[in-house]
C-alpha cells in the first residue's frame, strides 16, 4: 500500500486544481469577500485583500513545487525533499 511516483504526478497537479478551483469560485461569486467586508465594517470582518496577499504567495509556491516534482528538477537533496513531502507507508 503506496504512492508511486507515477501516481503522485497525477494527484498533486489534482488536488492543487481542488484547492484552487474553490478559491477562483469564492473570489467571482457573489457575495465576495470584498462585499461582505465593504457591507459590514468591523475589526473581524474578512479583509479581503490581505486573504489575496496571503494566498496568492502559496499558489506561486505550490506550482513551483509541481513543476519541479513533474520535471524532477533540482539537485539531488532537493529531489529527496521533494519526495519525502508525500506520506506513504510500505
Amino acid at each position: 500500500m503506496g504512492n508511486s511516483p507515477s501516481t503522485l504526478r497525477v494527484l498533486a497537479p489534482l488536488s492543487f486544481a481542488y484547492d484552487f478551483a474553490p478559491q477562483q469560485y469564492g473570489i467571482f461569486s457573489s457575495p465576495n469577500m470584498l462585499d461582505i467586508h465593504s457591507a459590514n465594517p468591523a475589526a473581524f470582518s474578512p479583509q479581503p485583500y490581505f486573504i489575496g496577499a496571503f494566498f496568492f504567495p502559496q499558489q506561486l509556491f505550490q506550482l513551483v513545487w509541481l513543476w519541479k516534482l513533474c520535471r524532477e528538477e533540482g539537485t539531488e537533496e532537493e529531489r529527496a525533499e521533494m519526495g519525502g513531502v508525500c506520506v506513504y507507508w510500505e
